[in-house]
């Protein structure tokens, strides 16, 4: 069955049925990306309440929420951030720690420690907990699970 567009032009029947096609399944896709996004089990995803931080003068640890946190704080580095500690009142004594990938325990990475350190080579970030090279850990972990 031949039907003839404003244009002129001829198109076949299969033709509008492989476009509506592509436009359900499009609907389809975009539709499942929405559910997923609002729906999702919130338990499901880890979610940081905030900047995690240690003191270098007194050791406090702390978290500092998103909201307190100002615009400068945001745009700079975490190796060269440094914040005001709630406990010393120390100012620029803490600094953001991570995440141990092996063990999960946090600590300041010696690269964030001298973050202004001579360009001679960067130090290990080793875990003191675990003794977890952190960089080698991903290297071998992507290399196994790229």
């Amino acid at each position: 069955m031949v039907r003839m567009p404003a244009e002129g032009r001829q198109v076949r029947a299969g033709a509008v049925s492989r476009n509506l096609l592509l436009a359900v399944a499009a609907a389809a896709i975009v539709g499942a990306g929405a559910y997923g996004f609002f729906f999702r089990d919130p338990g499901a995803v880890r979610r940081e309440e905030g900047m995690h931080f240690e003191c270098a003068r007194c050791g406090h640890p702390f978290v500092k929420p998103p909201k307190e946190l100002t615009l400068a704080e945001l745009n700079t580095r975490p190796a060269a951030l440094r914040v005001a500690c709630p406990q010393c009142g120390e100012a620029a004594a803490a600094i953001p720690t991570v995440a141990c990938p092996q063990c999960g325990k946090r600590f300041i990475p010696a690269s964030y420690r001298r973050a202004a350190a001579e360009g001679a080579g960067r130090p290990k970030d080793v875990c003191p907990h675990c003794q977890t090279d952190r960089d080698q850990w991903y290297r071998d972990y992507y290399r196994r699970n790229p």
